[in-house]
């Protein structure tokens, strides 16, 4: 027998990640992220894709945007996160009792933000068709034209074809004239295309595939490339790697560190409860991002509801949610009779 709340979790490999910038040392000894206009790979990738690659083949095992591109306002400290928010509602160590605190999440207002410790962040994941194992790696970024970008294309691929994961794309880093404070400047911002006509993709694109398992981007350090963490007292130079404000710090950050939230090992088995009240606007978010996951994998609503055992999922928890989501990608799995889909593009 299987063991509810485990059996059923499948996950992809983070194989590593893939840089927007590189480490610069300044004379004082310490080092901050500069921008630079190619991705910064793995030495194991480089005979595949060059020393500086432009241009990256990929593929999106998942169609779950929450998964392959999370955006949120971060912020880290010398041990990892610390705050993380969507504009609405943020989750911060408390710092006089390590527990987690829910807050109102008002960027204006946040001493954080205003501090330029806190960024408006997103985690892109995907794997890579010609690189050797079967993973994802993982780009950080806090561009706000290249969130623009990929929010944008992302759009637009699933409107063309129907779907954005298991289809053969191209993320490029492209050259965009910017004027921040009036300043003109050059900056490096990523996009994502096709590399053969929308005529050949659409004759390419087979029926929906049944979406690998992947686990939430690996937040629980600061990427280096996009935040210069303060180690002492002194004001080390900052630079953004996608374009780069630079500041101050002068408030040595808390040792805590902000623990995984919704882990899929801390999945509770599926049980819903009437909700006493209105759902949140966060809740019903959960429940629109789930069903749209839930019509990915092909199932209709009372299909949905029979696998849960009720017809009311307001009162789930995104944890739940997400249990029952795995529970439906391994039905899937196991009553898929479609026959092995072969190369997407000959």
């Amino acid at each position: 027998m299987p063991i509810k709340g485990l059996s059923e979790i499948r996950r992809l490999p983070r194989l590593g990640k893939i840089h927007l910038g590189v480490k610069v040392s300044t004379s004082k000894g310490t080092t901050y992220p500069k921008a630079v206009d190619y991705f910064v790979i793995p030495d194991e990738l480089k005979p595949i894709y060059g020393e500086q690659p432009r241009d990256l083949e990929i593929v999106f095992p998942v169609p779950d945007r929450e998964l392959i591109f999370p955006q949120y306002l971060k912020a880290y400290g010398v041990s990892g996160l610390l705050c993380k928010g969507d504009g609405e509602v943020a989750y911060r160590v408390n710092r006089d009792t390590g527990e987690i605190d829910e807050i109102a999440c008002c960027p204006d207002e946040c001493e954080l933000y205003n501090a330029k410790k806190c960024r408006k962040v997103a985690h892109l994941q995907f794997m890579l068709p010609d690189a050797p194992g079967l993973g994802v790696y993982q780009i950080d970024t806090s561009s706000y034209h290249s969130i623009v970008n990929l929010n944008s294309c992302l759009d637009m691929i699933e409107s063309a074809v129907g779907r954005v994961h298991m289809i053969p794309l191209q993320l490029s880093l492209r050259e965009k004239q910017v004027q921040p404070d009036g300043i003109k400047k050059t900056v490096w911002v990523m996009h994502l295309t096709a590399k053969v006509s929308l005529r050949q993709l659409l004759k390419a694109v087979m029926p929906k595939p049944t979406p690998f398992a992947l686990d939430k981007p690996d937040d629980s350090e600061a990427p280096w490339d996009l935040f210069a963490i303060e180690e002492s007292h002194d004001n080390p130079e900052l630079a953004d790697a996608n374009g780069a404000a630079q500041t101050n710090q002068t408030e040595r950050e808390p040792a805590e560190v902000l623990p995984e939230v919704d882990t899929p090992q801390n999945q509770p088995e599926p049980v819903p409860e009437e909700p006493a009240t209105k759902p949140s606007a966060r809740e019903m978010g959960n429940l629109k991002s789930f069903w749209q996951s839930a019509v990915n994998l092909g199932f209709t609503q009372e299909q949905v509801y029979s696998v849960a055992g009720t017809d009311n999922l307001a009162g789930w928890t995104k944890q739940q949610l997400n249990a029952l989501l795995t529970r439906l990608a391994e039905i899937k799995r196991t009553n898929s009779n479609q026959s092995s889909q072969g190369n997407l593009l000959s």
